[in-house]
């Protein structure tokens, strides 16, 4: 839910979130509602007050763009998200996806979809993992994993909650939110 704003305070616009277990650590920023601005360069113009955002991958950067059907384009590390478009000036009036990664923000040359939730094996950077599934593989493998196939390919984790060394089990977890506005650098 929305933060609580003390007496007086202009409502919350954004708020940080983070998940912690043991020493790996991801946040994401959580926006109110904002949409497209041509005025700013196609960029997400001001947010409203906070609302309740479930924190999925559909709310955050990716998505489809079918707008030349004979070339829909799609964002690999995030196909079901929104915001994605091969021309931005087609995203303008649109809705701002509510949800972004603070290190590559809507507003960066290059966002990245942020979430925590388990990453489908068609999803950059997980399907890079798979190996080659080619015509050599066809006739001298099939149907046994190519020769390039990386474990990594079976790790589910949000990019940034992966952990070379196996958990435990007794790492401690932590969720904390940080209403903004949030302080930058």
């Amino acid at each position: 839910y929305p933060p609580v704003n003390a007496p007086g305070a202009a409502p919350a616009t954004e708020m940080d979130v983070s998940l912690r277990v043991g020493a790996l650590e991801k946040v994401v920023r959580v926006h109110g509602p904002r949409i497209y601005d041509e005025a700013l360069g196609v960029l997400p113009g001001r947010p409203g007050p906070l609302e309740p955002v479930p924190l999925v991958y559909e709310l955050t950067y990716g998505g489809l763009d079918t707008s030349d059907p004979m070339h829909a384009a799609v964002e690999r590390r995030n196909p079901i998200g929104m915001g994605f478009a091969v021309d931005r000036k087609k995203l303008v009036g649109t809705p701002v996806p509510p949800i972004e990664d603070p290190r590559a923000p809507l507003s960066a040359r290059s966002p990245a979809p942020a979430g925590f939730g388990v990453l489908d094996p068609s999803c950059e950077p997980r399907s890079n993992f798979a190996g080659t599934y080619d015509e050599r593989w066809q006739r001298e493998r099939a149907p046994i994993r190519p020769t390039d196939f990386d474990l990594r390919h079976n790790c589910v984790a949000s990019p940034g909650l992966w952990s070379e060394a196996p958990l435990l089990g007794d790492e401690p977890v932590e969720v904390l939110a940080q209403a903004g506005p949030i302080a930058r650098c």
